[in-house]
């Protein structure tokens, strides 16, 4: 190979954006001179997983160049930002940004100090971001610790086995049935338990199917009201009232 091989990363993004910055790097490298690129002097991601970006870094050797859009190509991290760009450097390979209008080499004491005044952000997002994960892994166990106890609730309730088994059939699944079970054994229809509930059809429906929704409190007071009030639409008389 003769004269320095150079790679133009493209990060992933929108089509929209891509003919754009395509035009912007053919522009940078016939101002600066270099020959056209070829299809093998592109580097375009379609990923977004780092894979590209890596395969591209590991082509390149001492003297070439390298031609990003921007530094958040790299990461959006500041510390890999610091950390990949230096050692490219450090490996005697050019870097060249877009964004900067030129070679990185210029910039770097104005770099160093960013990257440097960026680190305890970078730590608290990190804090904040495991903290998060956390707070949603708590949620996701209160979730089923709920949904679990409601199961047992209602096996105990109306004598419903399988409401006990959450190993085997899913809480929303319960959930479902039951509703749809006690409101037809009510003579219900699905827009007289909204009323009851003071909800929309629309819920009722969305609940009996999925096992999830912001009425299902409310759906299940009513059905409780209804049948306190109406024992009959639970287990129908047939004039005797002594009989089995």
């Amino acid at each position: 190979m003769t004269g320095p091989y150079l790679i133009a990363y493209m990060p992933l993004q929108d089509s929209a954006q891509d003919g754009y910055l395509e035009a912007a790097v053919k522009a940078y490298v016939l101002s600066k001179g270099w020959p056209s690129l070829q299809s093998n002097n592109w580097s375009k991601d379609e990923t977004g997983d780092g894979s590209t970006l890596k395969a591209a870094l590991s082509m390149l050797q001492a003297g070439d160049i390298l031609l990003l859009p921007d530094l958040a190509s790299i990461s959006d991290r500041p510390s890999i930002q610091e950390s990949t760009l230096l050692g490219l450097l450090a490996q005697g390979i050019r870097v060249h940004v877009l964004s900067l209008n030129g070679p990185l080499e210029p910039h770097l004491f104005a770099l160093r100090e960013v990257w440097s005044s960026t680190r305890p952000l970078e730590v608290d997002r990190d804090a904040l971001t495991r903290k998060y994960e956390l707070r949603e892994a708590q949620i996701e166990r209160d979730r089923v610790e709920f949904e679990n106890e409601f199961s047992d609730r209602m096996a105990k309730r109306v004598g419903w086995r399988t409401m006990s088994q959450p190993e085997e059939v899913a809480p929303e699944t319960h959930v479902a049935k039951y509703i749809k079970t006690q409101r037809e054994a009510r003579g219900l229809t699905q827009a007289q338990l909204a009323t009851l509930a003071n909800t929309s059809k629309a819920q009722i429906s969305r609940i009996e199917l999925t096992g999830k929704g912001d009425a299902i409190p409310a759906v299940l007071k009513a059905i409780s009201d209804y049948q306190i009030w109406t024992p009959e639409t639970v287990m129908p008389t047939n004039d005797q009232p002594g009989a089995n």
